[in-house]
């Protein structure tokens, strides 16, 4: 899950993490089983990321920051799959225990945490505060229902949207890396009427190895709305922010959709419903 979000990307070569922190939010079921979620923007503000899974256990609320997901990483990597997450905020403390199958020996790693660190090394914002903008831009996204809701209230139906195998999406992003480019660069296109059956991803430069993919699609049955945009007009959509990372841990079916907001100047935006309830946005690259 953490993995997820730090939505990695290459820039100049360089393999940067576009998430540092994160708030974790353990929720509990009509059970003691529960849910952990993390949502967060993108360092440049142009990506929104939610990601959730099973929790076993949850016996209370919480929400649990996370100063830097590289250590907490590397301290899940020396525990158990199955462990205990412990948050002491009166102490900012998280505590990380798990014990051996045969329980003939048990760990805990201790990591001071607080939601007044820094969201990124160079931003004065706090996690807690850049966590809370997260959830400000979440409040318009219905992944659900695939519908954006603009600043004046407007609900926004998306111009294109397919439903594929999360793997066969991954399978043509990452030949970005062919040739070892990795240009960061993904092109969506689109041919026919809307709920495009024709869906082509085209990664790469022609000098060192352009790769085409037609993804096997079908039409996407979510109850959307109509768009002038999405009547019989072939698109052509760009985008950044690493979305071949973005898929690389996902397995199964998803839904793809996209808005166009060409009309103002803005691009078009790319999101995406994860069949574990886990979904992403992103901007196009203008």
């Amino acid at each position: 899950m953490l993995t997820v979000m730090k939505r990695e990307q290459v820039v100049s070569g360089k393999k940067q993490a576009q998430v540092e922190s994160c708030m974790v939010r353990f929720q509990k079921g009509p059970t003691n089983n529960g849910t952990c979620s993390v949502l967060s923007l993108t360092r440049d503000l142009t990506g929104l990321t939610y990601v959730q899974c099973e929790a076993g256990s949850v016996y209370e609320d919480m929400l649990v920051p996370i100063p830097d997901i590289d250590r907490v990483l590397s301290i899940l990597k020396m525990h158990r799959e199955w462990l205990t997450v412990d948050y002491k905020p009166s102490e900012n403390k998280v505590l990380f225990r798990s014990s051996s199958e045969e329980r003939t020996s048990k760990k805990q790693t201790t990591l001071q945490v607080s939601d007044e660190a820094k969201a990124f090394s160079h931003s004065p914002e706090s996690v807690l505060a850049f966590y809370e903008k997260s959830l400000g831009l979440a409040e318009r996204i219905d992944a659900t229902e695939q519908t954006y809701t603009d600043r004046n209230g407007n609900v926004v139906a998306p111009c294109a949207s397919f439903t594929a195998d999360a793997d066969e999406i991954y399978s043509a992003l990452r030949c970005d890396a062919i040739g070892n480019q990795r240009l960061n660069r993904f092109t969506f296109q689109f041919d026919g009427e809307r709920n495009f059956p024709n869906v082509t991803v085209i990664v790469g430069d022609p000098m060192y190895g352009q790769t085409e993919t037609k993804i096997n699609t079908e039409a996407s049955d979510s109850p959307i709305g109509t768009s002038d945009s999405a009547k019989k007009k072939p698109l052509t959509m760009d985008f950044d922010g690493g979305l071949d990372y973005l898929f690389k841990h996902k397995q199964g079916s998803c839904d793809v959709f996209f808005f166009d907001f060409t009309h103002e100047e803005q691009g078009y935006r790319f999101g995406v419903r994860f069949n574990d309830g886990s979904w992403a946005f992103q901007a196009g690259v203008l």
